[in-house]
């Protein structure tokens, strides 16, 4: 039979039965589908707990009762002793109640300690009663709790992540911006309203709660109501996240913890149709710390790789023109703000939007160009020519040449997010010496620089004289050794 078939037989409220099964009084067979098959024999177990809790007796006593470990005669025997006792305490109250209302006593003036004296001359007894709804007990693991949800809300950020890193490829100087960041926080915030309600209609836990193996259940022992679920959420929320607020949502969480720590149950923990709290079940097991440790500390590692993947150029192997064009914007966007993009003609132009980015040295000639071999692009050449007065450095004309480098080594096969590190690769170029050549893990890299207008061999900065002009010719290749 079901639950509601149950609930009709024996006239016991839900809550009861479920709480009675929580307490391994009642252990119902499941159907195929899941849900719980009470029998027959289900329903006369629950009549025998009906009836010895209302002859008051505690559930421990019962339960030993079930297990054959206490005979029922000597249950019975010791609960009348009980009951006695408790009749005494009751009728000497009952005394002392109408003696204080004889005696005319004010509140204000009234010695309460001969009328205590009075009362412990009764038998002492231990005041107990079946509830008509029992309670569930206060949760506790405030801290456990809050990882769970910092879990969860890692987890709510983690596509939008994704799609920022890898798919729209958002430079770092825009994601690590304050209001950027604030933005992704209300994505995800999103995210977790569209799916937090039906995780917890569906399977009653979410990924952090379930780390820890921690389920929640309506009043009556049921899996929430989508509705339920997202009025739950909306209180928590406004009163335990501070509306993801920077700052005061500290102030919310530290409220939210105190609370708890002194066992009160927080404000979404309450039904909001009928005003009865949750049960939310949570586990003493130390090991699913651990468990909460292994799993932060696997999505950290998640996002470091996601990271590091997308300092990966969008065009790996064999580099067209148009592919080398597209890395090399992509790290120039990566590193700059509003530099000149590269065309997949090898020249340079605005990027949409932006204005020209001034250059400290206007140049006549400034394009890349690939190498071919075999009909194959196997590398590209930069060309600058320019002719400056005033001084010229190494250091001052070598912006390009860094950003080619990362965007022909980023394509090759043999490197991956892993041992790809771009600060390695940019560290190989002199940036003291006009000339050089040399070869870094597959990569073929030289400059020759020509000068007119410079008598000798020129050091790494050329000071102009005034009024004469230095002309240079600069060749940069990068290319497979």
């Amino acid at each position: 039979m079901t639950i509601k078939e149950l609930e009709q037989a024996v006239g016991m409220t839900r809550a009861n039965i479920r709480f009675y099964e929580q307490e391994g009084l009642l252990s119902p067979a499941r159907a195929a589908n899941g849900y719980r098959d009470y029998s027959e024999a289900d329903a006369a177990a629950l009549e025998k707990i009906k009836l010895l809790r209302q002859l008051h007796m505690d559930l421990d006593t019962i339960r030993s009762l079930q297990r054959g470990e206490l005979p029922l005669t000597a249950a019975l025997e010791r609960q009348l002793r009980q009951l006695e006792a408790d009749q005494a305490a009751l009728d000497r109250a009952r005394d002392v109640c109408a003696q204080l209302r004889a005696s005319g006593a004010d509140y204000a003036a009234l010695d309460a300690a001969p009328w205590l004296r009075e009362l412990e001359k009764a038998p002492a007894s231990e005041r107990f009663a079946p509830p008509k709804d029992e309670a569930p007990p206060l949760p506790g693991h405030s801290w456990r709790r809050l990882f769970a949800r910092t879990l969860d809300l890692a987890l709510y950020s983690l596509p939008f992540t994704v799609a920022e890193v890898l798919i729209l490829r958002f430079p770092p100087h825009l994601t690590t911006n304050f209001f950027f960041q604030l933005f992704d926080s209300y994505l995800a915030f999103a995210l977790m309203f569209l799916l937090e309600p039906l995780l917890l209609h569906f399977w009653g836990t979410t990924p952090g709660k379930f780390v820890f193996g921690i389920t929640l259940r309506d009043a009556d022992g049921e899996k929430l109501s989508t509705a339920a679920a997202r009025k739950r959420l909306g209180t928590l929320f406004a009163q335990g996240m501070g509306y993801g607020l920077p700052f005061y949502n500290l102030w919310r969480y530290y409220k939210s913890w105190k609370a708890c720590d002194i066992g009160e149950r927080s404000p979404w923990a309450w039904s909001a149709d009928d005003g009865r709290a949750e049960r939310l079940e949570i586990p003493e097991s130390s090991w699913r710390c651990f468990a909460f440790a292994g799993a932060y500390g696997a999505l950290l590692a998640l996002v470091l790789v996601i990271t590091l993947q997308g300092q990966l150029p969008p065009h790996r192997g064999p580099l067209t023109p148009e592919q080398f064009a597209d890395n090399y914007n992509f790290y120039l966007d990566y590193l700059y703000e509003n530099a000149l993009h590269l065309t997949a003609e090898g020249t340079e132009k605005a990027p949409p939007g932006n204005a020209i980015a001034i250059e400290p040295f206007p140049a006549q000639v400034k394009r890349w160009s690939p190498i071919l071999t075999g009909g194959e692009v196997t590398g590209f050449t930069y060309e600058l020519e320019l002719s400056t007065g005033g001084f010229l450095a190494a250091a001052f004309v070598s912006s390009a040449q860094p950003i080619g480098l990362l965007s022909y080594a980023g394509a090759l096969p043999q490197v991956n997010c892993l041992n790809f590190h771009p600060d390695e690769w940019v560290a190989q170029l002199p940036t003291e010496q006009w000339n050089y050549d040399l070869t870094y893990r597959g990569v073929r890299i030289t400059q020759t620089a020509r000068f007119t207008g410079v008598e000798g061999t020129p050091g790494s900065f050329i000071e102009v004289p005034e009024g004469q002009k230095v002309g240079l010719r600069l060749e940069f290749t990068v290319q497979n050794a």
